[in-house]
């Protein structure tokens, strides 16, 4: 079997990989378990995203894996990319495939094209954007759909909605699911958890959220659901909110004003990955109304940490989910209320959702993600070579 040259973008994994940086540390972490024998060539600059930090990103250490142009000065490699056509084939380094992670597509012809697409949601939920990025990424989708060789989605729902928006046929799709990684797997020693506490100014039990503070996220509902319970069952309760600010979010922030929970409230701000195994597994319950996701990590994440998980019934939520989540309808403020309530005042369920989440979380894991990737990776070349 031909050895093959892969370049994949690993540009957005620089500083807080968040979303599609995420997916890419963890996709490369696990390919350079399970293939020695390609070679891989990892991108800290890649065609539209240009951090300044992009050297230091930390990269498989495997002989066959390298951060591509590293011995060049920053300055030279971020101009080169921006003149991308005269000195394509430098900059790629000779591949046989490139995998753009993040659905940003240059345009090359010689290698072929593998392409992650996270989610449609500037499709289904463009008031969810801000005109500026609505417009980038339906652009650079388009673009993608019809660049690509072969179109990694990460769950069957996301499939379906690239067949409808992007009209993509089935054969040209495979589907490859993400995983919570592996330090979520461990038990956290209880002082770790009253460590993480203390640093995020946690005080109270407490119900947590993890995502950045933007409209899709659906935090005003969760809130206003929050607020019924703290005035049914008592204050002893707090909501912790870890994520970013987001956008478009000053609808969310007059409603805090007029909710009047502040006192309940943590925000923390991005929380860097060592931090998140704590803090879930420290909540009384993990709550994820979202209106829509192209997979919905977190919720994994949560279920591997032993807490007990409310989430949405839409898009790919209950396709990851399975049984082991209260399902809630994230228009109806009512129904998250009482999947908290429920979770709070039954012991019992607690226990038989925290036992349901970790065996649904074993479900997924990187390393078949990444030797499903290995096998798309190689259909790709093969068909490039008969033809």
């Amino acid at each position: 079997m031909d050895k093959i040259r892969i370049g994949i973008d690993i540009s957005r994994t620089v500083d807080e990989a968040i979303g599609v940086g995420y997916y890419a540390k963890n996709l490369v972490d696990a390919l350079a378990k399970v293939d020695m024998e390609n070679d891989y060539l990892l991108y800290g600059i890649f065609y539209d995203c240009f951090p300044k930090g992009w050297k230091k990103v930390v990269t498989p250490k495997s002989s066959n894996f390298s951060l591509h142009q590293k011995r060049w000065p920053s300055w030279w490699v971020n101009r080169k990319w921006k003149n991308f056509g005269k000195y394509k084939d430098r900059l790629m380094g000779e591949i046989d495939i490139l995998h753009s992670t993040a659905f940003t597509v240059p345009p090359v012809s010689r290698p072929k094209i593998v392409v992650t697409i996270p989610d449609l949601s500037c499709f289904i939920y463009p008031q969810f954007h801000t005109e500026a990025n609505h417009q980038f990424v339906t652009k650079n989708l388009h673009l993608a759909a019809r660049r690509a060789n072969l179109i990694i989605s990460i769950s069957q729902n996301t499939k379906k909605d690239i067949k409808r928006y992007l009209h993509v046929p089935d054969e040209k799709i495979e589907v490859t699911h993400l995983a919570a990684g592996e330090i979520f797997l461990n038990e956290c020693p209880p002082d770790s958890i009253a460590s993480i506490k203390t640093k995020y100014h946690i005080t109270k039990p407490y119900f947590l959220a993890v995502g950045s503070i933007e409209p899709r996220k659906n935090l005003s509902r969760a809130l206003i659901a929050f607020k019924a319970f703290i005035e049914m069952k008592g204050t002893h309760y707090q909501f912790v909110i870890a994520g970013g600010k987001g956008w478009k979010n000053e609808t969310f922030y007059n409603l805090l004003k007029k909710l009047d929970i502040d006192p309940h409230l943590v925000f923390t701000g991005y929380v860097p990955e060592e931090d998140l195994p704590a803090l879930y597994q420290g909540a009384e319950v993990f709550v994820y109304p979202s209106f829509y996701e192209g997979f919905g990590l977190p919720v994994l994440e949560a279920m591997a940490s032993g807490t007990p998980v409310i989430t949405s019934n839409t898009s790919s939520l209950p396709e990851v989910a399975g049984e082991a989540a209260l399902m809630v309808n994230p228009m109806e403020v009512f129904e998250i209320f009482e999947a908290m309530e429920a979770l709070i005042t039954n012991p019992s369920l607690r226990e038989e959702l925290k036992g349901k989440g970790l065996e649904q979380s074993k479900k997924f894991t990187w390393e078949k993600t990444a030797r499903q990737t290995l096998v798309i990776y190689q259909k790709v070349f093969d068909h490039g070579r008969e033809n």
